[in-house]
């Protein structure tokens, strides 16, 4: 099982919001199922980058089930038909002998589940969709969740955290922001949706960190000498990867420095970093829509 430590980090601090028309906040008391334990696939880090023209995401691709052994084939983002990009972290994926839950597999069936209302406002649709992702996800996980698993959580505890980006329907960048949390009430655990939060777009483009995120804070302070020098870095990164795009080598370079320097380890294996193996990166600009920049083959396009 992956550190509480590690899967209560959060972007939502460097994050601006804008209230959303509608939310959800519902509790799903967890269910402790008898039998072997599920193996909980965590670790990421997602860098986002993001403002009124365009956003850009990197991630890696390691998972550790939290007993020692970890992978890195993992896609932690994704493109949902073409329209949306989807990327989530925490407890992401729970996999026995089938998978019980998969915050991606979720966003997918949300999307196809919702529909849209006519006369809705701009981003609504895409806000709904994500309060579907989190009642669905919440659902899967309070019904599937181990017993050592359930009584391992914390008070507060973030188990998934889940950005839904895409254009809405005037072709503005809207990004939804949903958060599962953990509550103790009367000793017994449940899972909380939280509101669906819409994040304030800026005009110049903003980075924050998703999960995993000590490093991405130190280099974006820049106070320590390494931080100082990683600006430098990036021209020879941007060659070596054949990427012009400044803003897009900034978020690969911050996620490959946080595999280089991260202070998390996999569970039960200390020699390993909670983050690392190939880097995936896409981009979503109001004039091209979504466009991949770097994609593992195993990771579906849309």
């Amino acid at each position: 099982m992956a550190s509480q430590h590690y899967l209560t980090r959060t972007c939502s601090r460097r994050l601006g919001y804008q209230s959303a028309e509608f939310w959800w906040a519902v509790a799903f008391v967890v269910s402790v199922i008898a039998g072997a334990n599920a193996q909980i696939e965590s670790g990421t880090i997602v860098i986002l980058g993001y403002s009124k023209q365009k956003v850009v995401i990197a991630a890696d691709s390691r998972e550790s089930d939290g007993q020692g052994a970890y992978r890195d084939e993992a896609c932690k983002i994704a493109s949902l038909n073409g329209k949306f990009i989807f990327t989530a972290a925490g407890r992401t994926k729970s996999i026995r002998h089938e998978i019980l839950w998969d915050a991606t597999r979720e966003a997918r069936a949300a999307l196809a589940a919702t529909e849209r209302i006519a006369g809705e406002k701009p981003g609504d649709f895409q806000d709904r969709i994500a309060a579907n992702w989190g009642i669905l996800l919440a659902k899967n996980i309070g019904e599937n969740i181990q017993a050592d698993d359930a009584r391992s959580l914390t008070d507060d505890e973030i188990l998934v955290n889940g950005l839904l980006i895409g254009l809405d329907e005037v072709h503005r960048i809207h990004i939804s922001h949903e958060i599962l949390r953990a509550r103790i009430i009367a000793a017994v655990p449940q899972i909380v949706i939280g509101p669906v939060k819409v994040v304030n777009i800026p005009d110049t483009i903003t980075f924050s960190g998703l999960s995993e995120d000590d490093i991405f804070a130190e280099f974006q302070a820049g106070k320590s000498d390494r931080s100082k020098k990683w600006q430098h870095q990036i021209p020879a990164y941007a060659k070596q990867h054949g990427i012009k795009d400044r803003d897009m080598v900034k978020a690969m370079l911050l996620v490959d420095l946080t595999g280089t320097y991260g202070k998390e380890r996999v569970p039960k294996n200390p020699a390993i970093h909670l983050v690392g193996g190939k880097i995936d990166a896409v981009e979503l600009t109001i004039s091209s829509g979504i466009q991949w920049i770097q994609r593992k083959s195993q990771c579906p396009e849309n």
